[in-house]
């Protein structure tokens, strides 16, 4: 009888550790993770780079070929860094904003350099700080209070998402 007791014990040991391990399995459930997510991609207006950001500052401030008369080596951003600027034989034609016409040959490329350097605060966006030498730069290319800053900040502000 002592025996009966103890195996009735052990039995009932084992299945309420059964109870418990099924209850605690059904408890689990696997958790959906979703979709991929997304970050936004930022995109700045593509027509006032065109209209004011290639023409009034990268080909104003020759950018991309260099100043010849305080850079000796030449190239700049042509050549000489990650920031690549194509040459542009002329700036595009347009009416306030808006470009009118075909683009001159290597304006789109630029306009995708140029947006990888860009961050939606102006104060600390690339493309400001390292021609003003707020960061690192050989010279500096244009004064923080300058009218190019201006532009460079404007279009800062100018992204969608």
């Amino acid at each position: 009888m002592a025996r009966d007791t103890v195996r009735y014990r052990e039995t009932k040991l084992r299945l309420a550790t059964l109870f418990a391990a099924v209850a605690m399995l059904s408890a689990c459930s696997t958790i959906e993770p979703g979709g991929n997510p997304q970050i936004p991609q930022v995109v700045y207006d593509e027509e006032f780079f065109y209209c004011q950001v290639l023409p009034n500052v990268l080909l104003a401030q020759s950018c991309g070929s260099g100043d010849p008369a305080q850079d000796t080596a030449g190239g700049c951003h042509a050549t000489a860094t990650s920031f690549k600027l194509v040459p542009v034989s002329a700036p595009p034609t347009c009416s306030g904003n808006q470009h009118t016409g075909d683009l001159p040959a290597g304006a789109t490329d630029n306009y995708t350099a140029a947006q990888a350097e860009m961050t939606q605060d102006p104060e600390s966006t690339p493309l400001l700080t390292h021609p003003t030498r707020k960061t690192s730069h050989p010279r500096q290319i244009f004064d923080e209070r300058s009218p190019e800053a201006d532009i460079i900040r404007q279009w800062a502000q100018r992204s969608s998402r």
